[in-house]
Formats: structure tokens, C-alpha cells, sequence
């Protein structure tokens, strides 16, 4: 009887450890592969269907191919899942230590993906799981069930209404060429973005929240069952960026049947964030391989340099009824941009100033803006302010000056 005990452990064992090994192999790549073709690349011969390379801090795109093409985008959907989440946090609608009610709905969801995609809430055991969980869950595993619950807590109950705000803040920040249907991505046919619209929600979500990048590079954690006693569920991040670009935060990646391989992928330098992202790859290898290309690229042909600090004198401006007939301004802000290194020669200044500049006049005071210009195409702008205060000329100087301007000699 012990000998047919033991042999069943071990078969039970046996078929655990072969299980394991295929959630695993099932997110496993070819390194040396995926190094190979990174060396290989240049940016003319990258071969997915669609990329862009954006500088996170200010949105600008660098460069991209096809990037306004609509693909399918699979798990990246919850990239908007995510800032939904934190946009909810920052309003007070929800905490990280919230604790949530695991529904039957959500617990379907964790079954329709892979079993590395899931975070195994249950349902049938009342399991309540926070809000904290969820994220961490989201971020490492891209896990269905905990992004369907986050969905459904935020939309009162309902995934369907939840894709409604989905949909309305993508067109709120500019995403012209998105559909959401789900908040998981497990939908993967009736959806659909681009990498340019992907690019503008990764860059929503991780300038005004940098830290869903505390959970997204995070390679390895387990989801904690406390309230069931189930055993904590092992984690392993499904996004292999993190293991092949050393120094990467990650982000989100996919795979879609009909669009391939797709990944965001962001890593700061020295101060400098950058985003590639790669929609269609062939497979994981070129996927990892170009995302890698692409914010290389970037780091040695673009510079993020100052060309303007703030409290730059620019012109001393025309005042009507000052002490003064000018007043000197100077630049509220800094202007900082980023551009290809060569091309910081050709940036130009334009000042343009308000009309009708009366005193008295406070210093701080708006009066224009200097606008600057790459090529004749504007790269951005900063306001002029008054740089002191001026008080309004007695009435004797004004009468002089009037007699002056009609004598044409003032």
C-alpha cells in the first residue's frame, strides 16, 4: 500500500513538474536568437508591420512606420485598463487597500487566457483581494481575472460600462484610431488600435503615474490568497523585455493570430525616458530585438537639450502710460525639447507680443510668447513675463509725451 502511495506522489509530481515546465516554456525565448537580429538591425530593415519611437516626457514622436494603421493589440489594451485605475486612485474613487469581492465574471475571465495570464481569484470561495494586488498582479503577469475586477469595481459593476470610459478617455487624449471592447484584451478581433494611439495612452500612463513602473518591471512575485487559504499563486512576468533589455521597465506586451507579436517597451537614461512601440513581429525574438533597436536609436542620434532657461532675457517690451516707455521680459519656463543632434542649429525664436501693454504692470505679468521653430514647423512654445514692475507715469509726463508724438518727436 505505501509503494502504490509512493509511486502516485511521484506520478503526481512528475505531471506538476511538466505542467510547470509548459506554462513556462510557453513564455520561454531564444535569447541568442533575439540577440542575433537585434545586431543585425538597423532602422531601415526593421520588418514589423508597424512601430513609433516616442520621448515620454514631452510625447514627441521621433520616428515610426505606419504608426496611424490600425492592428489588433491583444493584453496591451490594459495599458488604458491601468491609467482608468490610477486616474479612479488620484480621484478618491478608489485606494490601493480597497478590497473588492472577486466575481464569477471575473474569475472567468482569469480561465479564458493562459494559466501564466491569471492571477486565480475564486470566486466560489468569496475570495476578497486589494486593489494593490490587482495592479501588481496586472503588471507582472498581465493578469486577466485582476484587470476584469478592477474593470468591473470601477464601473459599477459592470466590464460594459467600464469600456465605455475606456473609449472616452482615448478620445480625450487624441487616441483617433482606437476601439475598446473588453478591458483585458482577451477580445482580439473586434478592438483595435495603432502604435501611434498606443504610444499616446503609455505615454498618459506613465508620465502622470510613473509609479505603475514599481509593478511593470517587476520579473517574478506571487499573489497572495489570505482570505481563502488557497495557495499563493506564482507570478512570472510574460513581458521577456525585462529579461532581454537589461535596465527595461517593461510595460506591456502581446500576441495576437492576426497581427503577430507586439510589445510598449520603455527605459530611462540618464533622465531621458524613451518608448518604442513594435505592433506585428514575426515572432517574440523580432519583437524584443526591435523594440531594443528602436530606443537605442534614439538615445545616440536625439539629445534632449535646454535652449532656453527660464528668466532668459528676451526683449525689452513697449508700454503705454509707464515710468518707462519699455519694460524688460524674459522667458516664464524653461524650454527643453528634444531633436536629432544635427538639427539644434536650425532651431529658430520668434517672440510674439501681446498687444496693448498698459501700466501700471506687476512683474510676472504675460506679454507674448516666444515660439520656436525647427524647419518652419513649430516645436514649441513658452510665455513671456514681465521681468519687474512699473508704475504708471504721472499725468505731466504723459502730457509731454502726447505734445511730443504730435510734434513726431518722440
Amino acid at each position: 500500500m505505501y509503494n502504490k502511495f509512493k509511486k502516485l506522489i511521484c506520478i503526481i509530481l512528475t505531471c506538476a513538474i511538466l505542467l510547470t515546465g509548459t506554462v513556462f516554456s510557453s513564455f520561454a525565448y531564444d535569447a541568442a536568437l533575439a540577440n542575433s537580429i537585434y545586431q543585425a538591425n538597423t532602422i531601415g530593415t526593421l520588418t514589423s508591420k508597424s512601430y513609433v519611437l516616442i520621448d515620454v516626457s514631452s510625447g514627441i514622436s521621433l520616428l515610426g512606420k505606419n504608426q496611424d494603421e490600425k492592428y489588433s493589440i491583444g493584453y496591451m489594451v490594459k495599458i488604458m485598463t491601468l491609467l482608468l485605475v490610477f486616474d479612479s486612485i488620484k480621484a478618491g474613487e478608489l485606494y490601493l487597500d480597497s478590497n473588492i469581492n472577486v466575481s464569477k465574471n471575473a474569475q472567468a475571465a482569469g480561465n479564458k487566457g493562459l494559466n501564466a495570464n491569471k492571477a486565480q481569484i475564486d470566486a466560489i470561495k468569496n475570495e476578497r483581494v486589494s486593489v494593490l494586488q490587482c495592479l501588481q498582479a496586472i503588471g507582472i503577469c498581465s493578469a486577466n481575472d485582476a484587470a476584469y475586477l478592477l474593470a468591473e469595481r470601477i464601473g459599477g459593476g459592470s466590464e460594459e460600462a467600464f469600456v465605455v470610459r475606456m473609449n472616452e478617455k482615448a478620445k480625450a487624449l487624441g487616441m483617433n484610431n482606437t476601439l475598446f471592447v473588453d478591458s483585458t484584451g482577451l477580445n482580439k478581433t473586434d478592438q483595435y488600435s495603432t502604435a501611434k494611439d498606443v504610444a499616446i495612452m503609455s505615454q498618459a500612463l506613465i508620465s502622470n503615474y510613473p509609479e505603475v513602473l514599481e509593478y511593470t518591471k517587476v520579473n517574478f512575485g506571487y499573489f497572495e490568497h489570505t482570505t481563502t487559504g488557497l495557495t499563493h499563486t506564482m507570478m512570472v512576468s510574460t513581458n521577456n523585455l525585462l529579461k532581454f533589455y537589461s535596465g527595461s521597465d517593461g510595460l506591456m506586451s502581446s500576441y495576437s493570430l492576426a497581427d503577430g507579436y507586439s510589445c510598449s517597451g520603455t527605459i530611462s537614461v540618464e533622465g531621458t525616458r524613451l518608448l518604442a512601440v513594435v505592433i506585428g513581429a514575426t515572432n517574440e525574438e523580432t519583437e524584443l530585438a526591435e523594440i531594443k533597436t528602436l530606443i537605442r536609436y534614439g538615445f545616440k542620434e536625439f539629445e534632449r537639450i535646454t535652449i532656453d532657461e527660464a528668466g532668459t532675457f528676451v526683449r525689452s517690451v513697449p508700454i503705454k502710460n509707464g515710468v518707462k516707455k519699455k519694460i524688460t521680459a524674459a522667458t516664464a519656463t524653461s524650454f527643453s525639447t528634444i531633436l536629432k543632434k544635427d538639427d539644434f542649429d536650425r532651431v529658430k525664436r520668434s517672440v510674439v507680443l501681446d498687444e496693448d501693454i498698459k501700466a501700471p504692470v506687476q512683474e510676472g505679468v504675460r506679454v507674448g510668447d516666444v515660439v520656436y521653430f525647427l524647419d518652419d514647423v513649430e516645436i514649441g512654445r513658452v510665455e513671456i513675463v514681465t521681468s519687474q514692475s512699473m508704475k504708471k507715469a504721472g499725468w505731466f509726463t504723459r502730457l509731454i509725451r502726447t505734445i511730443l508724438s504730435w510734434l513726431g518727436l518722440d
